[in-house]
């Protein structure tokens, strides 16, 4: 079975011209993730520290993830999905600039202790013989949708548990594992955040200003959130026709996608040029011909009005 879709609602053929900007586009955000992809291969002037430098490496690869997919995105004119996207990359930029200036690892370590505790929860969800399974299958009953169904169940759970119980008792993390309670503890057994151990900030705002990057929080990051959210939909969506009358805008319209591909090279130039400081000063220099390079190329970007003035009617 194959629905048509309604034309004026999701257009599959973009107009030729359109199209050729935004697949320029896509290809700029391309080379980010190409030159990232580079980064990815040089080893940190910390690599040989131990589990610390590790999570840094991760959330790079994450947030390389995200600006690929907005490169995707961006090539087929789905714009509007960019935004939670963006909120993701954020926050990968700001975890990687927090473990940055870190010479004792101790962040990085947190992060691995935090993500075990939080790996715990899952395991005990997916373990047939725990209380938190069990409470589970209940509420699978009470649910209209899963009443039928069961929780998943890991075949191989006690080994996954007991992998992730030795990381935890290890004497290695015991200093760590010791912080997280005192954490815990401390903000009276809610949910914490990595970065919140040895007494750092609460949350993303807190995080964002500690860094500098307040403004990036305040004016984009809950813009960001509202779409990721799905509580965003009217703003920039409903218009009125001559008679007053609301109308709701297509899908995949190409407004933003300029401020999309601006955001994500100016993310990525900001990460790129303080990773690179802290973890490869060796490689300044190319990092530098490179940026210069994809500067000259990208000047289409300054062009702000090209999309609003030519293709919004």
């Amino acid at each position: 079975m194959k629905t048509n879709p309604i034309e004026n609602f999701i257009p599959r053929d973009l107009d030729p011209k359109v199209e050729k900007i935004l697949l320029k586009y896509s290809e700029f955000l391309e080379e980010i993730v190409n030159y990232g992809s580079n980064i990815m291969t040089w080893r940190p002037n910390d690599f040989l520290k131990g589990d610390q430098a590790l999570p840094i490496s991760l959330f790079l690869r994450n947030y390389l993830s995200y600006v690929d997919a907005c490169s995707i995105l961006v090539k087929y004119s789905s714009i509007e999905p960019c935004n939670g996207l963006l909120r993701t990359s954020f926050e990968n930029l700001l975890y990687i600039l927090y473990l940055i200036d870190d010479p004792s690892g101790k962040k990085g370590l947190s992060f691995i202790i935090w993500n075990a505790f939080e790996k715990n929860k899952i395991l005990n969800k997916c373990d047939r013989t725990s209380e938190a399974y069990l409470k589970l299958v209940e509420d699978f009953k009470k649910n209209e949708l899963l009443k039928d169904e069961k929780p998943p169940v890991l075949k191989d759970i006690d080994r996954l548990k007991e992998n992730n119980r030795k990381l935890l008792n290890s004497n290695k993390y015991s200093v760590i594992v010791k912080e997280y309670h005192r954490t815990k503890n401390k903000t009276k057994n809610r949910s914490i955040n990595w970065y919140s151990m040895f007494d750092g900030p609460s949350n993303i705002r807190e995080l964002s200003t500690i860094l500098g990057l307040e403004p990036f929080y305040e004016i984009l990051y809950k813009s960001w959130s509202s779409s990721s959210h799905g509580t965003s939909v009217i703003d920039g969506i409903v218009t009125g026709d001559e008679n007053g009358i609301a109308q709701i805008y297509q899908i995949r319209l190409p407004f933003d996608a300029e401020s999309v591909t601006g955001l994500c090279t100016n993310l990525s130039v900001l990460l790129f040029s303080k990773y690179i400081k802290a973890k490869h000063l060796e490689k300044q220099n190319e990092f530098k011909q490179w940026y210069a390079e994809f500067r000259e190329e990208t000047k289409i970007l300054l062009q702000k009005t090209l999309f609003l003035t030519k293709y919004s009617s």
